[in-house]
């Protein structure tokens, strides 16, 4: 149809009526089959108040007559016809709504067993995606959520058509309907997402080009937003689509935390169960070792020369059982949770640098630390102590044939030594010293000293030794 040509009503209701006739209907059907129309009967189909179509019905056949018009019994039947239409297609669309509730309390069930099953929150966002991409019908679901960066927005799982082209990245929230639902903290319906006058897109290209959409927010206050969309020109979404993807959100949002909190108990449990291994080994071991050892050391004194030695020597392993239970009792207090970033620490450094040593060596090197490294000793000094351990390591491996090395670090409220040793050949008075320059610079540039100690024969011992800020004078 090119023109329909109308009269009786002005450009105003003209406007609010809509669209004029295309041709399809009966009106296409006048143009395709150009037979003239006797009699025409036309009966609302209202279901709950509302009209959902019509039943039409033209050119009344009867043999009596030649042409027939409905009667008002044929309205009344017409009528009977289109209640008992609006019966069933309500009862069809009650029935397809319970469906769609059912799937999406399944849906709830899945995200819910998969928390609670300790998968991980990444595999738990997809199935998140999933589920709302699969249930809603739709092109495209995605889970968006807040950055540490103000103002950010990250896709963090998406499933459906581009999802690969989606996932990943990072959307401006200000003035978004991403941003309007988590402010108001209520789900939005939208006939034309990318074109909402409510907020603006996203900020990329696939988001400008979403058709009808829901965004739900996740979480109380909401951290992000489960967002449904289909392309343009795809079925839009309804109030009651809306408000089963607000409860699935909802729900996931609640099963996550619910996750969250379980892995915080876990975590306190464990920093309980750390605690209370160190209180008995500071409170019982320790103090049963501290007593052998005293009562080791009264009987040296009166016991003879060679035993004496040999309890001498027992006294002095017990005090370094000692002091590695308190290094361990240390380690455990500082140990990060699971989950958590863990924080530089100078311990784990130097056992670090011990491994790596290893091979070159050909033997693994004693490690000792005395005292509160991680405490007392600043990152520009743990940086040269860590660089000088290294080195010592590595000269040893390189030059001094040893079976043995020990590294020794002490560190005092004043005062941080490091002290290494092996049992190699030596260096004398070879020019060799030179190479250690670069350690005696380290010490020097924090007002400390370098000690070289060695003999032709008789192994190395470097002592490398610098002051410590006093924490209390700084403070």
């Amino acid at each position: 149809m090119d023109e329909f040509v109308y009269n009786g009503i002005d450009q105003e209701d003209a406007a609010r009526i809509g669209h004029l006739p295309r041709g399809q209907g009966i009106l296409g059907l006048l143009i395709t089959e150009p037979h003239p129309m006797r009699s025409f009967l036309g009966v609302p189909i209202l279901i709950r108040g509302q009209a959902f179509g019509n039943l039409y019905l033209t050119d009344k056949q009867d043999a009596d007559e030649p042409s027939p018009e409905f009667t008002d019994e044929d309205i009344q039947l017409v009528r009977s016809l289109a209640g008992f239409a609006a019966v069933a297609i309500d009862n069809a669309r009650l029935y397809a709504e319970a469906e769609r509730r059912a799937a999406w309390q399944r849906a709830s069930v899945d995200i819910t067993a998969a928390l609670l099953a300790g998968s991980d929150t990444d595999d738990v966002l997809r199935l998140v995606a999933e589920q709302a991409h699969t249930v809603a019908n739709a092109d495209l679901a995605a889970v968006i959520l807040q950055t540490d960066e103000p103002g950010t927005l990250d896709v963090h799982a998406a499933v459906g058509e581009g999802a690969g082209d989606v996932l990943g990245q990072k959307l401006p929230a200000d003035g978004s309907l991403c941003e309007l639902a988590m402010t108001i903290a209520q789900p939005l319906l939208s006939d034309n997402i990318g074109k909402d006058e409510r907020g603006r897109t996203p900020g990329t290209a696939w988001a400008a080009n979403l058709g009808p959409g829901m965004i739900a927010p996740l979480g109380q206050p909401p951290t992000g937003v489960l967002l449904v969309a289909n392309k343009p020109g795809r079925h839009c979404f309804h109030q009651r689509d809306l408000k089963m993807l607000a409860a699935f959100a909802s729900q996931a949002a609640l099963a996550q935390q619910l996750a969250e909190h379980r892995t915080y108990t876990q975590e306190l449990r464990l920093l309980e169960d750390r605690d209370r291994i160190g209180r008995v080994l500071h409170d019982h071991v320790i103090q049963e070792l501290f007593a052998t050892g005293m009562s080791l050391h009264s009987i040296a004194s009166t016991a003879a020369t060679d035993q004496q030695h040999r309890l001498m020597n027992a006294v002095r392993k017990l005090d370094q059982v000692v002091r590695d239970i308190r290094e361990t009792i240390f380690d455990l207090h500082n140990q990060s949770a699971p989950g958590e970033q863990a924080l530089p620490s100078l311990r784990r450094t130097l056992t670090e640098i011990t491994r790596e040593t290893t091979h070159p060596l050909g033997f693994t090197p004693a490690l000792r630390l005395d005292g509160p490294l991680d405490t007392f000793v600043p990152g520009a000094v743990a940086a040269d102590l860590t660089a000088v351990v290294r080195e010592a390591l590595s000269n040893t491996a390189r030059h001094a044939h040893a079976t043995t090395a020990t590294v020794q670090i002490t560190a005092t409220p004043n005062t941080l030594t490091a002290r290494i040793e092996d049992d190699g050949r030596g260096m004398g008075d070879t020019t060799r010293r030179s190479g250690l320059a670069n350690l005696r610079a380290r010490a020097e540039k924090h007002g400390g000293t370098f000690i070289i100690d060695s003999t032709l024969g008789h192994g190395t011992t470097l002592t490398w030794t610098v002051p410590l800020p006093n924490p209390t004078t700084d403070t």
